[in-house]
């Protein structure tokens, strides 16, 4: 009973101390309303991992996740428009399609997947034993992501890992063809143009070349669908100059962050983001020392 209670403890000091209030939970949807749009969060898994990803020295570490173990959920979400229903990235590709299901959502039903970056937690979904998983979807990602993933010398520069990686990227861009579209996001700081009705790309390159964040807007609310802007919101929210190993340019990655967390806690603008822990939406809110807390929504 005493360790019983020792562990618990250890849970709620970790959760005090981090940068954000969310607690592990098993809930696997949760809705969300952006205006006239409605967007649902998909909890495709939760893993527990250590702190061996992230680049800080180990006082940083030790003060955000002091018991060296974190929780990292990989999300997508489904977002209702009048004109689209859309998916922002496709996770794995395993447990979404029953995430999608209990929502009475058939793969055909989405005509948009937005894709944030190339990497496998965010595109496994979209290719299933050589074939297209949601066969009337237009792809839509940023230029200079897919001009990377295509790159014969950055795939030859790559770890053997990495390179499995770059496979899985050009195969499912061969495999829906003329059905992927490219476009060129500008930064938060710059004119940006819809590229649907109510979502806007924004370029936040760093943890991929390309990586793009999405704006949904519908009347006078907003969200941003922030994609791998932070793998770690334990550390990542309240210190925002942390990089974890996943980042292709780490300072790159950090300035993007910072500029988007600043941009979004000033304007009252709420987050969602991929390894966001339950319900995977908060507001943030500026603290003392430069960085935030991540206030989920209810």
């Amino acid at each position: 009973m005493k360790l019983n209670f020792f562990c618990l403890f250890l849970l709620v000091f970790a959760m005090c101390f981090s940068g954000a209030i969310f607690a592990q939970d098993s809930r696997t949807t949760f809705t969300y309303r952006v205006g006239d749009y409605e967007v649902i969060l998909l909890v495709e898994t939760v893993r527990e991992r250590d702190t061996s990803l992230i680049i800080a020295d180990d006082a940083t570490i030790r003060r955000h996740i002091p018991t060296g173990m974190f929780f990292s959920p990989v999300n997508t979400f489904l977002v209702r428009t009048p004109s689209n229903t859309i998916m922002v990235d496709t996770a794995f590709g395993t447990a979404i399609f029953e995430r999608l299901e209990s929502l009475g959502v058939d793969p055909a039903d989405i005509d948009t997947i937005l894709i944030t970056h190339m990497h496998r937690d965010h595109i496994g979904g979209l290719v299933k034993d050589g074939k297209a998983t949601f066969p009337n979807a237009t792809i839509y990602l940023s230029r200079q992501e897919r001009k990377h993933w295509t790159s014969k010398r950055a795939m030859a520069n790559a770890t053997e890992a990495r390179q499995d990686n770059f496979r899985l990227a050009q195969d499912t861009l061969a495999i829906y063809g003329r059905n992927v579209r490219t476009f060129n996001p500008a930064a938060i700081d710059r004119r940006r143009r819809e590229l649907l009705p109510g979502i806007t790309p924004i370029a936040t390159f760093g943890h991929t070349p390309g990586h793009t964040i999405f704006m949904v807007s519908s009347g006078e609310e907003r969200l941003l669908i922030t994609g791998d802007l932070m793998n770690i919101i334990e550390i990542q929210i309240p210190a925002p100059d942390v990089a974890t190993i996943f980042d292709f340019d780490q300072r790159a990655a950090s300035e993007t962050r910072k500029k988007i967390l600043r941009y979004a806690a000033e304007n009252k603008i709420p987050i969602a983001g991929t390894h966001f822990s339950y319900p995977g939406i908060g507001f943030l809110e500026k603290q003392s020392d430069g960085g935030y807390r991540l206030i989920p929504v209810r």
